[in-house]
């Protein structure tokens, strides 16, 4: 990881707020729409971002979680599920994402078996949303949310058991919810990772910090990374601007500094 393709995360919502910020910078972008961004339809900005394409930046999506289940029983809640990938991918026909990061959907922190009945029912549906976005090329990510180790993730990826259905590990999730070592996880996700979320935190709540502010082992993380040979892009979580500026910088100085 000598030079790593490296993204911001940016609520869609807040794109006016920041745009003249993303102009100046040389960014490539995460583009967060949330269910009230598909539903009011207001995509007056997509056409500038669309320019900043032209230009030679790199764009990837995250997609809506809130209340999202593609493993439930219920099929009108699945429905609204679908609903969401399908407005996704209708985006997508304007700006194409590389990758589409998604939440499992499941959220049961408090659990320690996930019911083989959940897993079956989300791969079913994983695999709906491969077939509808099939010849788009668009990556999906599933993203660790509250899972203490990675074995419910694996299991869902490898019955989906689909090219594009990959990996994204976020090292902050993990540094709060994880029981298991990081080298476990990276064993167990390592031949799915495309896309590395980085936010820092204290190990008691999901901050969203930038990466001088928390306990996180960022060099370790980077050496397992290395170690495997495993090249996923990094995006940027914090959810402040200085975050993210702090975050640019340690980035910046590290991979200057290391051979990694």
């Amino acid at each position: 990881m000598v030079n790593p393709e490296i993204y911001i995360n940016l609520p869609y919502s807040l794109w006016e707020k920041y745009a003249e910020e993303v102009r100046i910078q040389p960014i490539n972008l995460e583009i967060f729409f949330d269910s009230e961004d598909l539903d009011k339809g207001d995509f007056r900005f997509i056409p500038e971002i669309a320019d900043l394409m032209g230009k030679g930046r790199k764009i990837t999506y995250h997609g809506p979680y809130e209340d999202l289940n593609p493993g439930s029983k219920d099929a009108k809640i699945r429905d609204v599920f679908f609903q969401r990938m399908q407005q996704l991918l209708n985006l997508a026909k304007e700006i194409p994402p590389k990758i589409i990061v998604v939440h499992p959907g499941l959220n049961d922190l408090g659990l320690e078996d996930t019911p083989d009945r959940w897993i079956q029912k989300s791969a079913e549906s994983w695999s709906e949303v491969m077939e509808i976005s099939e010849g788009s090329g668009i990556l999906f990510a599933l993203e660790n949310i509250y899972e203490r180790k990675p074995d419910r993730l694996v299991d869902l990826i490898e019955r989906v058991n689909h090219q594009r259905f990959k990996s994204c590990f976020d090292i902050g999730h993990f540094n709060v919810c994880s029981q298991t070592p990081l080298d476990i996880w990276l064993d167990h996700l390592g031949p799915y990772l495309v896309e590395l979320h980085i936010h820092n935190n204290y190990g008691l709540s999901d901050d969203h910090f930038g990466m001088t502010s928390g306990t996180v082992d960022f060099p370790s993380l980077f050496d397992e990374l290395q170690r495997r040979e495993l090249d996923p892009v990094i995006t940027l979580e914090p959810h402040s601007l200085q975050g993210v500026k702090d975050s640019v910088m340690f980035l910046t100085h590290f991979f200057s500094q290391s051979s990694v």
